[in-house]
């Protein structure tokens, strides 16, 4: 593999995988050599080097965490029901300020699309404080004038209290008023 390097030359390199190395390596001592010797080896060569590890070693044997410069996981579940469930974690990026946390993608035609997490605070935006009426009277003037915009309410009670139209409410004040209002209702069939 080394001869091939040489005379190649190659800018990006995969190795696929250290696991086929930890089997011919016979030792766990051996193969942190042959891993230490394959990282001084391309020093100086320019080339990105992309390792793929399938996690079969000890959970203890962090040796391939600390000879790399950058550790992406990536893990996928199947649940009982439902698509397989992909996600990412940056475990370790040198020199960067990355995204920590799990981050789902997906495997598609074409490529990988990267759903990066979201974090809250990096996507507040300002609103006007103001209260929302329902356009019932004696409802907004029982609650103080309505709701509070951005705010959330959940609407409790047994089946046929009037918890649907009572949020319908709201949602038709709401495009009288020139509001966007969208409803997800989930117990009805398309036809209705």
């Amino acid at each position: 593999m080394l001869e091939a390097i040489e005379r190649s030359h190659p800018s990006c390199l995969v190795i696929d995988s250290l696991s086929e190395y930890r089997l011919l390596a016979q030792s766990s001592l051996r193969y942190r050599r042959q891993i230490l010797a394959l990282k001084q080896f391309f020093i100086g060569r320019n080339c990105t080097v992309l390792m793929i590890d399938d996690r079969t070693s000890e959970a203890s044997d962090l040796q391939l965490h600390s000879l790399a410069h950058d550790v992406i996981a990536l893990d996928s579940n199947v649940p009982a029901y439902g698509q397989t469930h992909r996600e990412l974690r940056v475990v370790k990026f040198r020199g960067s300020d990355f995204i920590s946390g799990f981050h789902d993608f997906a495997i598609r035609r074409g490529g990988l699309t990267v759903y990066p997490r979201l974090v809250a605070a990096q996507h507040s935006s300002s609103f006007q404080q103001e209260f929302i009426a329902s356009g019932v009277t004696a409802l907004d003037t029982l609650l103080g004038g309505g709701v509070d915009r951005g705010t959330s309410t959940l609407l409790i009670g047994p089946p046929g209290s009037g918890k649907s139209t009572l949020a319908l409410q709201y949602a038709t004040a709401a495009t009288e008023r020139g509001d966007h209002a969208a409803t997800f209702v989930f117990e009805r069939s398309p036809r209705c």
